[in-house]
């Protein structure tokens, strides 16, 4: 669904309780994704530690897009690298809250201009792959577009929303069989983004 207002107020979907299968297939109740915390930060620092010191600089922040966006709040010790402590911190104040979904919207430009007609995809970072659930939307003419996970993993259509998690942020929009967008927004995207209950939305993504 698309959302062409110049700002959407960020409102948490609050659905608590037990996750439980109704005859429609969809969970009738959603809650927080089940999160590993320590194993997960354990897992991004084996896929990008690359000098194996325990921590990610900056030049390996490049291969997780959503790491590297989120370091200023992910850097508590203002050393400009990443420690496995410091990503499980983040994972488990995701929790805190009971958010199961939260309401996001991005905005898309280019070289400041509204790109209408888009898809915007929010895919997980690897080491979140088996319990977080990529999301999507399309843009409409001012660029704006509302992002959520598919219909199956919500109790109904009313629900919408992100799960909060690290995403690499992918936009493509294709004109006549051909991709307008450069690769380095999709198949080799370096955008990415951390969705949380304290994140203000809209996201700006403003392609060059």
């Amino acid at each position: 669904m698309c959302v062409d207002h110049p700002w959407v107020k960020p409102w948490l979907v609050l659905l608590l309780g037990l996750s439980t299968v109704g005859c429609s297939g969809r969970p009738s109740r959603l809650k927080p994704p089940s999160l590993d915390a320590e194993t997960a930060a354990a897992t991004a620092l084996q896929a990008y530690d690359a000098d194996g010191n325990g921590l990610l600089s900056a030049a390996e922040l490049a291969k997780a897009p959503s790491l590297k966006a989120s370091l200023g709040a992910l850097d508590a010790d203002h050393d400009e690298q990443i420690s496995a402590e410091e990503i499980a911190n983040r994972i488990r104040g995701w929790g805190t809250t009971g958010a199961a979904l939260v309401t996001s919207t991005c905005r898309v430009t280019q070289h400041g201009r509204p790109v209408g007609g888009a898809t915007v995809t929010f895919e997980p970072e690897p080491f979140l792959t088996d319990v977080i659930h990529p999301a999507f939307g399309t843009t409409g003419n001012r660029g704006m577009a509302e992002l959520s996970v598919a219909e199956q993993y919500r109790p109904g259509p009313k629900y919408t929303g992100v799960q909060c998690g690290f995403y690499r942020v992918k936009v493509s929009r294709e004109v006549d069989g051909k991709e307008t967008i450069p690769a380095q927004y999709n198949s080799q995207t370096t955008l990415g983004m951390e969705v949380s209950p304290s994140a203000i939305p809209p996201y700006h993504f403003d392609l060059k």
